[in-house]
This record gives structure tokens, C-alpha cells and sequence, in this order.
């Protein structure tokens, strides 16, 4: 997800740069461009009823990544700094949301887990194993809390694993 951030969020970014340069130039020819290329897209919404986690999922990598962008090329004030992240990729959503520690090298720290399957019995086994990370923690978190305790709970991760486990029984 960081990665895909990465890549989004440059895309997003210049789109922006680009769409106010142009405002600046011929404002009323940028809002009809707008309008035009938003009705020939549709209604640029998701159905009704989409779960909150995947309206938020789909959008991260731009809204998240843009900001992330922002600041890496708000830090010199040219593109290097996007084009040396291309070379040295955020590896974490973290690094995402909080641009300052992609810029200071925290990395998430790793966390190992037992294979617990054979402490739960007969025909448990390890179906699924990943990292959460501070995105999908907020997330998470949010079906619990109200967005802003999740986000400020989340805002503390430093690293995580989780299994899951199947029993076909």
C-alpha cells in the first residue's frame, strides 16, 4: 500500500500542479474541462452503501499518497525528493501518513509469531498471515472508536503481524 501511495500520490500531486497552473492561465477553460471530464467519468461516486474501510482503501493511495508527496517535494522545493523516494520506497502506511517518519528512516518494526496451530488442536492450520499497519489499524480501530480516538490510537503503531487461523471442521 505504501508503494502504490507512492506512485498515486506523485500522479495526484501533478495533476493538482498542473490543474492550478492551468487555472492561472484560463480559469473558465479549466472548469469546463472539469465538468466535462467528470460527466463523461459518471457521477465520480461509489454506490450506495459502500463499507466506509473500502471507500477509504480505494481512496488512501491518492488522498494519502498526494499528501505524502506534498511534503517530499515541499522539502526542496523541486521534484528530487519525490524521484529519490522512487529509489528509496516508503515501506509502510505509516511512513505514508506521517511524511516526517519516512524522512527520519522508522521503518516498522518486525514482529514474528509462533504458529500457534498445533497448540489449538486437531485440523487447525494457518490460513492466512500478514501486517495490518497504521492504515488498516485506524481502520480497524474505527469500528470500535470514533475516527479521531482510532486515528490517535493508530498514530502509536510501530510495527504488528497477525494469523489467521481455519479449522474446516
Amino acid at each position: 500500500m505504501a508503494r502504490l501511495a507512492l506512485v498515486e500520490g506523485d500522479a495526484t500531486y501533478l495533476m493538482n500542479v498542473f490543474t492550478i497552473a492551468a487555472a492561472n492561465e484560463n480559469p473558465l477553460g479549466v472548469l469546463a474541462g472539469l465538468l466535462i471530464g467528470g460527466a463523461q467519468a459518471g457521477n465520480l461516486t461509489l454506490p450506495a452503501g459502500t463499507p466506509d474501510i473500502i471507500a477509504n482503501e480505494l481512496l488512501f493511495p491518492y488522498l494519502g499518497g498526494e499528501t505524502f508527496v506534498r511534503a517530499l517535494y515541499e522539502s526542496t522545493n523541486d521534484w528530487s525528493a519525490v524521484y529519490a523516494a522512487f529509489d528509496n520506497q516508503p515501506s509502510t502506511s505509516e511512513q505514508i501518513l506521517h511524511p516526517e517518519k519516512y524522512f527520519a528512516g522508522e521503518e516498522g518494526i518486525e514482529v514474528t509469531l509462533v504458529d500457534s496451530a498445533q497448540k489449538m488442536g486437531m485440523d487447525w492450520t494457518l490460513g492466512n498471515e500478514g501486517v495490518l499497519g497504521e492504515f488498516y489499524l485506524a481502520e480497524y480501530l474505527k469500528t470500535q472508536l470514533s475516527e479521531s480516538d482510532a486515528n490517535d490510537a493508530a498514530a502509536g503503531w510501530g510495527g504488528d503481524a497477525y494469523h489467521i487461523y481455519m479449522n474446516e471442521a
